[in-house]
């Protein structure tokens, strides 16, 4: 089992993390990449309200049965929020959420395989590492960015991982191309993440600015042209909205102009396009079918 982990390397030593682990000098949250989730900052009922399915999630965590496996499955575009319900989830229960974070491929062990497999090989690690550490305990298992697992780990270590740990397990990807049937039918809930309407951002965009205590920092008639111009996550919101704190405390006026510039170079990094004018309907309040076949030349009107 130890050498499937990667606990021991090719040489039959232990592993550096292992090691500094046994000496006391690292917690196992400490050992690679295994973190305890920070809790969200939006409450779950707000991220819930258009999600029903996310009330049945409630359900069968406060149910669970611990000697059985729990595989929960998020999916979709990435940015529409997986991992903050996730959180918010957890937080909503009263559980503890340990992280198993994507690897940054500069750890390597085993026996001089590929990048690739390494990585894979060392997140397996992890993960029943942070099994281990929920072992008599009302815990949950958060897998980022799992869209490498998923689609690329060998079928029957995957399966196989699926069934032997019985914490829970929330697997977060934004690709299944590659997924097997097999290992989809492991699943047993899953939820899509679609892209958000301009009226649902706008709501986020409330929430944001009422979490961080600036509920009228900017009318709403603002909150609805930028929600409808920049469709990025919460996470832009929020950094858009924290930059601009300082502006509206000095009544300075560049509120706005703070949160545009900040959501243009959020989005131009992320490849985010946005103005999109088919949900921009507060820019033409008063525009009109009729409009579309005019009996009168165009010039008079």
């Amino acid at each position: 089992i130890i050498s499937k982990l990667g606990i021991l390397t090719s040489d039959l030593d232990l592993d550096g993390d292992i090691v500094r682990h046994l000496n006391g000098q690292n917690e196992i949250t400490s050992v690679g990449d295994i973190e305890i989730a920070e809790p969200s900052n939006i409450p779950f009922e707000n991220l819930a309200k258009d999600r029903p399915e996310a009330e049945t999630l409630v359900y069968l965590l406060n149910n669970h049965d611990y000697k059985k496996p729990l595989n929960i499955l998020f999916y979709g575009r990435a940015g529409t929020g997986k991992t903050e319900l996730s959180k918010a989830l957890a937080k909503e229960l009263g559980i503890t959420m340990y992280t198993v974070k994507a690897s940054t491929g500069n750890d390597r062990f085993g026996d001089g395989t590929g990048v690739g497999d390494t990585i894979l090989r060392r997140r397996v690690r992890m993960l029943r590492l942070a099994s281990w550490q929920c072992e008599n305990s009302r815990s949950v298992i958060l897998v980022d960015e799992a869209d490498q697992m998923l689609n690329w780990l060998e079928k029957g270590m995957l399966n196989m991982l699926m069934e032997d740990i019985h914490t829970p397990i929330i697997w977060i990807s934004n690709s299944l191309h590659f997924v097997e049937e097999s290992t989809r039918r492991r699943f047993d809930f899953s939820m899509e993440f679609k892209n958000f309407s301009a009226d649902k951002r706008a709501s986020q965009l409330h929430s944001v600015l009422n979490t961080l205590h600036v509920p009228d920092m900017i009318s709403d008639e603002d909150v609805k042209t930028i929600a409808a111009e920049y469709p990025v996550t919460v996470g832009g919101y929020t950094k858009a909205v924290q930059n601009a704190i300082p502006a509206a405390r000095q009544g300075n006026g560049d509120v706005i102009s703070i949160i545009r510039k900040t959501l243009d170079a959020h989005a131009n990094l992320l490849e985010i396009a946005c103005d999109n004018t088919r949900e921009k309907t507060t820019h033409a309040p008063n525009y009109a079918l009729a409009g579309i076949n005019i009996d009168q030349n165009v010039d008079d009107i």
